[in-house]
């Protein structure tokens, strides 16, 4: 099943989420405080609505897929959350050998080394 981050999951139960996008980056990236509102509802539905549809809590799934945008949005709890069977797997835009979440499987090797360098240009070029 599959429904949008506001949508409805009332009687609906499930293994596992994937949440893709819970906060449209596009739709807040020059207003801070829509950012932060945003992440807030995202945050608080991830929480109260989809959390509360899992048949069991301890063997469930959960996928995030997102951008980061501001401190405390939907990536920042859940990494704040990882348990012992948790896992971040983190991909910034340029790499950074030092980043505490970085993933052992990032193909780049050079400190600053593009994620997609086809698509998107270092910050500032």
């Amino acid at each position: 099943m599959c429904v949008p981050i506001n949508g409805a999951v009332t009687g609906v139960r499930c293994d596992g989420l994937i949440i893709d996008d819970p906060v449209q980056v596009k739709d807040v990236l020059h207003n801070a405080a829509l950012v932060k509102k945003r992440s807030i509802e995202a945050n608080q539905k991830i929480d109260v609505a989809l959390g509360t549809r899992l048949n069991d809590e301890k063997s469930a799934i959960k996928v995030l897929i997102m951008q980061r945008v501001c401190n405390g949005d939907p990536a920042d709890v859940a990494i704040s959350r990882l348990g012992k069977n948790g896992r971040a797997v983190v991909l910034p835009m340029e790499y950074d050998p030092h980043h505490e979440y970085r993933y052992d499987k990032d193909w780049r090797t050079e400190p600053g080394e593009l994620l997609h360098p086809a698509r998107f240009t270092k910050a500032g070029e």
